[in-house]
């Protein structure tokens, strides 16, 4: 009922779209070293560097300048700083104008405790525009870890099967 008289589809659309986001966010930014299956994350193999003591504005403003530094030393020296969403408000209450002035991102797959410095213009990240989600109240499911035609060619009814006509409910691929 609520699916249908309601903004439900919106809203689950968006958090599998936001979910998505940060798992691919922490595939990006991990420290995993990858394998035959996973690509390594681009903090593998770096180095951190030590944070300015102090936790004030000038401490962050030296981290981010020391950040920039490393970053931009062979660049391009367009740089994206990448941090918490708590982070990213943070630094927006205590320094609007520099965080107006910088290019900031917030990622939810980034600790609390840690800035990522990219080189915009040496990362090449291809992927689909978009996941695709469906919800339908009219297909029938196989409901089994073993797939198969819901009626074979020689006549063999898939089990178990729902309708999700027939019993009113919905489905999200």
């Amino acid at each position: 009922e609520l699916g249908r008289r309601s903004n439900a589809f919106q809203i689950f659309e968006r958090m599998l779209r936001e979910d998505i986001g940060a798992g691919i966010d922490g595939a990006f930014f991990s420290t995993s070293a990858g394998s035959a299956s996973d690509h390594a994350g681009l903090l593998y193999g770096v180095s951190a560097l030590s944070a300015y003591g102090g936790g004030d504005i000038e401490a962050a403003k030296t981290d981010l300048k020391a950040l920039a530094a490393a970053v931009s030393t062979g660049g391009s020296g367009n740089v994206t700083f990448v941090v918490a969403p708590e982070r990213l408000a943070q630094l927006r209450i205590l320094d609007p104008v520099l965080t107006g002035a910088l290019d900031i991102v917030a990622s939810a797959a980034v600790p609390a405790d840690r800035v990522i410095a990219v080189d915009a213009a040496a990362i090449l990240v291809d992927v689909d525009t978009a996941p695709e989600i469906f919800v339908s109240k009219e297909a029938t499911l196989h409901m089994s870890d073993a797939p198969a035609e819901i009626v074979a060619a020689n006549g063999t009814v898939a089990d178990p099967t729902r309708s999700l006509f027939q019993t009113d409910t919905l489905a999200t691929r």
